[in-house]
């Protein structure tokens, strides 16, 4: 229903519908990651007409999305565009008023703008009719946003405040802005604003989920980081493979990799796969060909990893310590992950001198209810 509604409004607004860009692509990246891309020409042509766009949307965010509540790898976004130039904020204002508030219920009251700290910014946000109350400035450093042309170019985040922390809904961006003359871009978040809407908790915890999720926190495991990490996955696998089908470039590695990751995290948290997958089936999350289809690659991934611990174990017998250098050795011939040896040299008692990748740990929002605690996001947020 997000979408019917956003373009039934966008066309109401004398917006013109632009053809999604492919997700796979043969440029200088793999996957379509932002509804800008193939919009180019239309800014630096100064095209004097307004559109919006729906399309799918790719990025590698493991392991991120093992911790944060917003974070998948596949998203289905929208945006609206302004190619000619103007001094006004009224699209932005329209679409946030209109189209977020008015059309899909958020509250006023929670709705912020973070904008950068140039003066004419300021300025045109109080010459907009923005209340200075709803603005939170901060280092326009911070805010700069890089296109693939010339120019200064800065992001407007519009930010919801939400059970005690924030939560980006909307991130617009004034291209090639001169002195409060600017070109139009934007993001718009559907899963993040269709969880507020369902007062959910994280990013999948919706009410088309609700029936799946009670039963994956009942049969498999009651854990929300799990269920929305899994979630994620599975929807990205089950799509990229209707378009990747088996294929050895790097998009087929992407696939590959997002199944590994799945693989891993259910390995890991000891989790049945087959009794998993018959409940995301049954709830008609994924169908039987999904199912089949990763059962087959679990069955395999499985095995391997077997193997590659008994050999590594072998190998590490008659070592005193395991460094970097040896990590990376051990990882070329064996595929093994850093985790597969800490935990062997742990079991061995082997020192061990490799060091974990470092997750990002600090956010707007978590799943945990205790560390939101954002009561004045005009003076909290930094």
């Amino acid at each position: 229903m997000f979408n019917e509604s956003f373009e039934k409004w966008c066309i109401n607004q004398g917006y013109v519908e632009l053809a999604p860009s492919p997700l796979i692509r043969n440029d200088n990246h793999l996957f379509t990651f932002s509804p800008f891309e193939d919009l180019e020409d239309n800014y630096l042509e100064e095209k004097r007409f307004k559109g919006f766009k729906v399309q799918d949307c790719f990025r590698n965010v493991f392991p991120q999305n093992l911790v944060n509540p917003l974070s998948t790898p596949l998203q289905k976004l929208v945006s609206i565009h302004d190619f000619s130039f103007s001094d006004s904020l009224g699209e932005l204002k329209n679409c946030v008023n209109g189209f977020l508030i008015d059309e899909l219920g958020l509250n006023e009251t929670d709705v912020y703008y973070i904008i950068p700290d140039d003066a004419s910014v300021v300025a045109l946000f109080v010459d907009n009719q923005i209340p200075e109350e709803k603005t939170i400035v901060i280092d326009k450093n911070r805010l700069v946003c890089k296109l693939p042309f010339d120019g200064i170019h800065y992001y407007i985040k519009v930010i919801y405040a939400y059970k005690g922390g924030v939560v980006t809904v909307a991130n617009f961006v004034l291209v090639n802005y001169q002195k409060k003359n600017f070109q139009l871009d934007s993001v718009i978040y559907p899963e993040r604003i269709k969880m507020i809407m369902d007062d959910g908790d994280f990013l999948y915890d919706l009410k088309i989920y609700e029936k799946c999720r009670d039963e994956f926190f009942i049969k498999i495991i009651d854990d929300k980081r799990t269920f929305n990490f899994v979630l994620g996955n599975l929807n990205a696998i089950d799509h990229l493979r209707r378009l990747v089908f088996e294929s050895n470039n790097k998009q087929g590695y992407t696939l590959k990799r997002l199944e590994k990751e799945l693989f891993q995290e259910c390995l890991t948290k000891e989790i049945d796969f087959e009794q998993m997958m018959t409940v995301f089936c049954q709830n008609g999350v994924v169908d039987g060909n999904c199912r089949d289809y990763l059962s087959e690659r679990e069955e395999k991934f499985v095995k391997n990893k077997r193997q590659c611990l008994r050999t590594l174990k072998k190998r590490l017998k008659s070592v005193k310590i395991v460094d970097e250098a040896l990590f990376n050795v051990l990882h070329g011939e064996l595929g093994c992950t850093k985790e597969d040896v800490i935990s062997t040299c742990e079991t061995l008692g082997i020192k061990n001198e490799i060091k974990k990748e470092a997750i990002q740990q600090r956010f707007a929002f978590y799943y945990e209810k205790s560390k939101n605690t954002m009561t004045d996001p005009k003076n909290q947020y930094c």
